[in-house]
């Protein structure tokens, strides 16, 4: 990669190929365990493959490719996610939100639930890793009163541009 991480003169290819092996490098150290020394800190596995899963489509987007999230890492992803919004509802004490992707059924925070979430895993995930605008998530198909966990859902904070990708 040339100096400074910038992939001007690369083909697209290039650049996800070179992901791809970076990919390898950390699944490796993924698979050695928090106990190796060449292994990850406990827990850090899921932060790793979350960022990788998430960042891949980052950068398949400015590339103009479709994102990959019908992948393990993507479920592992929003998992990840989950557990942040989990525990952002509680400490507000809200009611629970009810996801409902893929003829699965997550429950976040303490029933009763107050509000649901429905649609495809690959819509869930950008909205709740940041990857879209209050305005999009709030067009998802939700039942009752979505106002509360809109602010919560991105794990960043909300953005105010939409974010489409091709």
């Amino acid at each position: 990669m040339p100096s400074g991480g910038c992939s001007r003169g690369r083909s697209p290819a290039e650049v996800i190929e070179e992901w791809d092996a970076a990919e390898q490098i950390l699944l490796d150290r993924i698979r050695r365990g928090p106990s190796d020394p060449e292994g990850l800190p406990f827990g850090f596995d899921v932060v790793v493959v979350t960022d990788l899963c998430v960042h891949t489509d980052d950068v398949a987007h400015a590339l103009g490719l479709p994102p990959r999230r019908g992948s393990a890492a993507a479920r592992v992803a929003l998992a990840g996610y989950c557990f942040g919004v989990d525990y952002r509802i509680r400490a507000l004490g809200l009611p629970a939100l009810t996801l409902r992707y893929d003829g699965k059924e997550r429950i976040l925070g303490e029933e009763p639930a107050g509000a649901a979430l429905a649609g495809e895993h690959a819509e869930q995930l950008p909205a709740i890793a940041g990857r879209r605008s209050r305005a999009q998530i709030s067009a998802l198909d939700w039942t009752g009163d979505p106002e509360p966990f809109l602010p919560l859902l991105p794990a960043y904070g909300e953005r105010q541009d939409a974010l489409v990708e091709g």
